[in-house]
């Protein structure tokens, strides 16, 4: 595989960014990596989210998403978002925007991936779990699935977990209502949103650590994810809010996806 840290000025953003990408080289029968032309195929990709505490390097740092990139023949898409739960923010930066328009087109500008919905995949951890839901469902036309290891799900409640420190709350949020809008997943997936019936063609993995913090949040809505997507999987791993559940959930993810 190869890897590329690509640096841009964000023009959403106003101010310069990164953005690292895995590219899967996979090989042909004798072994040997095929000549890439321009007509070549381009390839599936994962939109990979990292969570609070974390940056674009996370993923490649903690977890082996190298080795599955090029096991599975994804490209992998980790940009850089700080703390802002993937968010316009009230006070700060517009991550959003940036992350759903200016991103996913400079992204496909600058290499080979695919645009179809067949060949999207949006994932993430915690924070990333709950961007890549709320990505996923906002956008239901651009991905076939989503992945959600540990997420935040009930954003409305999140600000009262003691668990976490979010003291820069009000800069993301700013006081803005959240249930009932584009920000709660529990309205994403409800009739009130107008693309409920793309939405439910989707194919969602979510999973939580044995010890993990948020295990009670995700098993609540299990059932309601059940009822909501054509296809989806719960996995209960062994583990606390940490990245050796991660990282073997990303290969339980991506083998799940091998059997759709």
């Amino acid at each position: 595989m190869s890897l590329h840290e690509t640096r841009f000025f964000s023009n959403t953003l106003q101010m310069l960014t990164t953005v690292e990408v895995i590219l899967p080289e996979a090989k042909n029968s004798v072994g040997k990596v095929p000549t890439l032309t321009a007509t070549s195929p381009k390839f599936p990709v994962i939109w990979l989210l990292h969570g609070l505490s974390d940056d674009e390097s996370a993923w490649l740092r903690y977890s082996n998403i190298e080795r599955y990139a090029s096991d599975y023949g994804y490209a992998i898409v980790m940009p850089r978002v700080d703390r802002s739960f993937y968010t316009d923010m009230t006070y700060g930066p517009n991550y959003w925007t940036y992350l759903t328009t200016e991103l996913y087109q400079r992204m496909q500008f600058f290499y080979p991936i695919a645009t179809e919905p067949a060949n999207n995949i949006v994932a993430g951890l915690s924070m990333g779990g709950y961007g890549a839901l709320k990505y996923g469902l906002n956008f239901p036309e651009r991905f076939r699935a989503i992945g959600a290891f540990s997420p935040v799900i009930n954003i409305a409640e999140f600000q009262h977990n003691t668990t976490v420190d979010m003291q820069d709350w009000s800069l993301v949020f700013g006081g803005r209502p959240l249930k009932d809008t584009s920000l709660d997943i529990d309205w994403l997936m409800s009739a009130k949103n107008p693309q409920q019936a793309a939405v439910k063609k989707l194919a969602v993995y979510t999973a939580a650590g044995d010890v993990d913090f948020m295990r009670t949040e995700n098993e609540a809505y299990r059932q309601r994810f059940a009822a909501t997507f054509a296809h989806y999987q719960w996995h209960l791993g062994t583990g606390g809010h940490e990245w050796r559940l991660w990282d073997a959930e990303m290969q339980h993810f991506l083998a799940w996806l091998a059997t759709l």
